[in-house]
C-alpha cells in the first residue's frame, strides 16, 4: 500500500518533471509584426510588411543540427460580416537551412526559388524585417473587409519525427497574433 508519503513524493515528482519539460528560453524569442502599409485601391493589392523574427533555442539548435526550417506568411482578405468569408488568401514561404562545411545559413524563398547565404542566423532573419505580399486582383463589392496578416513557423512542414515535440513544445510555437486592418469600399 502506498503511504500519503509516497504519494505525495510521487505526486511532487512528476509535478517537477512536467514543468521542466515545458521550461523553454522564450524570454527572448518572438514574431512580431512591426507594421503593415498597403493601398488597398491599387490592383494587386501589395502589402509590406516589417517583421522582428527571433528563433528560441530549441529551434536555432535543431537548425544548427540540419532540420530545415519553414516559415509562412498569410495575408487574405475578409468581407467583414456575419460569416467571415475570406475573399482573397495567398500565403509566402521561407526556408532557412544551416550549412555546416561553410557556417552559413540558406534561405530559400519559396515562390521565387531565390537563395541569399548569410554568415550568421540574425542576418537571415533580419533580411526577412520587409517582405511584399502581392494579393491578386480582386473585384471587391461595396462593404466592410479586414486585411489580415500573420507570420509563423510553419510546424506542419518540420520532418515527420519533429512534428509531434513541435507541436507540445512553447519553443517551437512562434507566430504572430493575426494582424487586423479594417477598411471599407463605397460605392
Amino acid at each position: 500500500m502506498i503511504t500519503r508519503l509516497k504519494m505525495l513524493s510521487i505526486v511532487s515528482l512528476f509535478s517537477l518533471l512536467l514543468s521542466a519539460c515545458q521550461l523553454t528560453d522564450t524570454a527572448d524569442t518572438h514574431f512580431s509584426i512591426q507594421s503593415v502599409e498597403t493601398d488597398i485601391h491599387n490592383q494587386p493589392i501589395k502589402v509590406d510588411i516589417g517583421l522582428t523574427l527571433k528563433f528560441s533555442a530549441e529551434v536555432e539548435e535543431a537548425l544548427n543540427k540540419g532540420v530545415t526550417i519553414p516559415l509562412k506568411v498569410i495575408a487574405r482578405i475578409v468581407r467583414d460580416n456575419q460569416l467571415s468569408l475570406v475573399v482573397e488568401d495567398r500565403g509566402y514561404r521561407w526556408e532557412i537551412h544551416y550549412l555546416p562545411m561553410s557556417r552559413h545559413y540558406l534561405l530559400t524563398d519559396m515562390q521565387s526559388k531565390e537563395q541569399t547565404t548569410w554568415a550568421r542566423l540574425r542576418h537571415a532573419l533580419g533580411s526577412l524585417d520587409r517582405i511584399m505580399v502581392e494579393l491578386p486582383p480582386v473585384e471587391l463589392e461595396p462593404g466592410n473587409y479586414r486585411l489580415e496578416v500573420k507570420v509563423f513557423l510553419d510546424r506542419r512542414r518540420l520532418p515527420a519525427p519533429m512534428r509531434l515535440p513541435a507541436l507540445v513544445s512553447s519553443g517551437w510555437k512562434l507566430e504572430t497574433n493575426w494582424y487586423q486592418w479594417p477598411f471599407q469600399i463605397s460605392n
